[in-house]
């Protein structure tokens, strides 16, 4: 391991730092990270953004999550709204949520129980979509796509009519 993978990068409450390599950053609470970031594990339970790319083996985010950049996770597991600028690429996403992209979605596994904006492809072998609010992608391609209506369709149709 080289010496920039030994840094930790913790911000307990509200803060501001600048990018870098990391072998983990955990933000609890408020944080602006101003630069490219790269990590081993990224887990941020709150409110981030972060003006530059981010790369991650594995990423966690309960909350809100923004990235004026692209994304690289191997695997992304996100509760809540990320909001991406580029594109993101990765392994596995799972995302509860809200999904925007300004660009491509590529996975080897997506899933999504929520809504989404991608305004470029939406590439995974699997592709999971629970709709639980508008879902919007330029294209879907896949070998397994399955999208399924959400449960809060049938509440809301008996209040519209």
């Amino acid at each position: 391991m080289n010496q920039d993978r030994q840094r930790k990068l913790t911000i307990t409450g509200t803060g501001s730092t600048s990018g870098g390599v990391f072998q983990s950053v955990r933000i609890t609470g408020e944080a602006e990270i101003h630069g490219d970031t790269e990590s081993d594990s990224l887990s941020c339970t709150g409110n981030c953004s972060v003006s530059g790319s981010v790369i991650s083996r594995t990423a966690r985010i309960v909350g809100e999550f923004e990235i004026d950049g692209d994304l690289k996770a191997g695997k992304l597991t996100a509760l809540g709204q990320l909001k991406i600028s580029g594109s993101a690429k990765g392994g596995v996403f799972k995302i509860k949520g809200q999904l925007d992209t300004g660009g491509e979605c590529e996975a080897e596994r997506f899933e999504n129980n929520g809504a989404f904006q991608i305004y470029g492809l939406l590439s995974a072998d699997r592709v999971d979509i629970g709709m639980y609010g508008p879902c919007y992608a330029r294209e879907i391609g896949g070998a397994a796509i399955r999208v399924k209506r959400g449960r809060w369709q049938g509440v809301k149709e008996l209040f519209t009519r």
